[in-house]
């Protein structure tokens, strides 16, 4: 029987994880975006989730230059679930829940200036940005989409972020749907209308869009996604037989985000004093060997 559901690749730091026992049972009991042992943890990363997969590379590299530190914990999720585990110690996926000590973070200027002023953060630093979105769809687009003003046909149904759950992602998809909508003269309040106020053609994520979007693709629940570039990469690249992607400026092996492509940056935050490895982390996402793993997942520096 064909799967329902995409196969994700294992995203782990730890030598330790690859070499355990492994388990998922995707209809009922799946956890991607919570990365190796909490309880024994040398340092402890959250993360907005939408550039996981070049994080995952770079705690890779920490971990084989700093072998000491041993085990590392990292969560990829919105940012409103990040300050809910600073807040309570605790993560609670499903049933288990389970004690967390955050040292650092990363995540929208906003979040890190809220946690500077309760004194949760004692210092932050500008990490990396996107290069913009494109649209996603199915391998061989299907339904013959080949930019956004397909998106006023009838037939074709948007997925789109979360207005609510994930309200960073969903303004800038929506921003930058409208405003090129514009830009080619197309009528861009309705556009707008569609997105704001729902639709019969417009599918909301819940919560963690990174996994949601190829899902409902692969689903056939829609038939394009607005994405950022560097994920639509990423499915590309672990999902070629699935999913290819039109650029919103510039080309499929160039894109060049256009003017109203709105891009978006991530900041890094030292939690407290950032426990034993904490600032030796915080210094090493940094470093040039970072910057070129952000970059060859479509990412880059600020």
């Amino acid at each position: 029987m064909t799967s329902e559901y995409l196969d994700w690749p294992p995203e782990r730091v730890s030598q330790n994880d690859a070499e355990n026992f492994s388990w998922y049972q995707p209809e009922s009991n799946l956890v991607l975006d919570l990365h190796g042992n909490p309880l024994a943890a040398g340092v402890t990363l959250l993360s907005d989730g939408n550039h996981h997969m070049a994080l995952e590379e770079a705690l890779q590299c920490f971990s084989r230059q700093y072998p000491g530190v041993d085990e590392l914990f990292y969560v990829t999720l919105p940012p409103r679930i990040l300050l809910s585990i600073i807040e309570q110690k605790e993560i609670c996926p499903g049933n288990l829940c389970l004690p967390v000590t955050a040292n650092l973070i990363l995540s929208p200027l906003a979040v890190l200036e809220q946690l500077s002023a309760s004194g949760k953060v004692s210092q932050y630093t500008p990490f990396m940005k996107n290069r913009g979105s494109v649209l996603l769809v199915p391998r061989g687009n299907p339904g013959n989409i080949s930019s956004i003003d397909n998106l006023f046909r009838d037939d074709v149904r948007l997925f789109i972020s979360n207005p609510e759950t994930e309200k960073v992602s969903h303004r800038g998809y929506r921003d930058t749907l409208v405003n090129m909508a514009s830009q080619l003269g197309l009528q861009s309040a309705h556009l707008a209308q569609w997105i704001d106020n729902g639709s019969d053609r417009i599918m909301y994520g819940q919560s963690v869009h990174h996994r949601e979007a190829p899902q409902a693709l692969f689903n056939k629940q829609c038939d394009v996604a607005i994405v950022y570039y560097h994920l639509a990469l990423r499915y590309c690249r672990i999902f070629p037989d699935q999913f290819e992607f039109i650029p919103l400026g510039g080309t499929v092996e160039n894109p060049q985000p256009a003017p109203e492509n709105v891009t978006s940056e991530i900041y890094m935050g030292l939690i407290e004093d950032g426990g034993e490895w904490g600032k030796t982390l915080y210094d090493f996402l940094q470093s040039q060997t970072v910057r070129d793993v952000y970059q060859k997942h479509g990412l880059q520096e600020i």
